[in-house]
């Protein structure tokens, strides 16, 4: 997102995708995600230091968490259970912000994902629960 390497302050899971022995998905939102280097070729302009690691599907979203939810909508409709129902963001955001996380875009331990209020994604999770009817 600011064109600097992020990978001081980050696990290293590429190996987990690259010897993987199934098919592999990844979501990302900035470019820096691992499994964005299976579009590497369309951010190879982008002032942002790119993930080199690819993944066999990639989501791509404003937010990853979104994206996340979008896959849980998928399971949800599957196992014909509303499982993004039973996620309560809030919780996870204080949990997480207990163990010293920092937003991606203000660098501050706040409860906000990518700098927008909990609320949005919470908009998300509600519009999804409702394309699948369990709402």
């Amino acid at each position: 997102m600011r064109g600097e390497s992020i990978s001081e302050n980050t696990a290293c899971f590429d190996t987990f995708m690259t010897q993987s022995h199934c098919p592999t998905i990844a979501i990302g939102d900035g470019g820096n995600e691992i499994g964005m280097g299976k579009v590497a070729q369309a951010l190879k302009d982008l002032n942002i230091v790119p993930a080199t690691t690819g993944c066999d599907e990639l989501i791509v979203a404003d937010v990853s968490n979104w994206g996340a939810y979008g896959i849980i909508s998928f399971l949800s409709v599957w196992n014909r259970r509303d499982l993004l129902g039973e996620i309560v963001p809030l919780d996870i955001f204080e949990y997480i912000s207990e163990l010293g996380s920092v937003d991606g875009v203000t660098r501050v331990n706040q409860l906000t994902e990518d700098g927008l209020d909990i609320g949005e994604g919470e908009k998300v999770m509600l519009e999804l629960r409702q394309v699948c009817g369990f709402i």
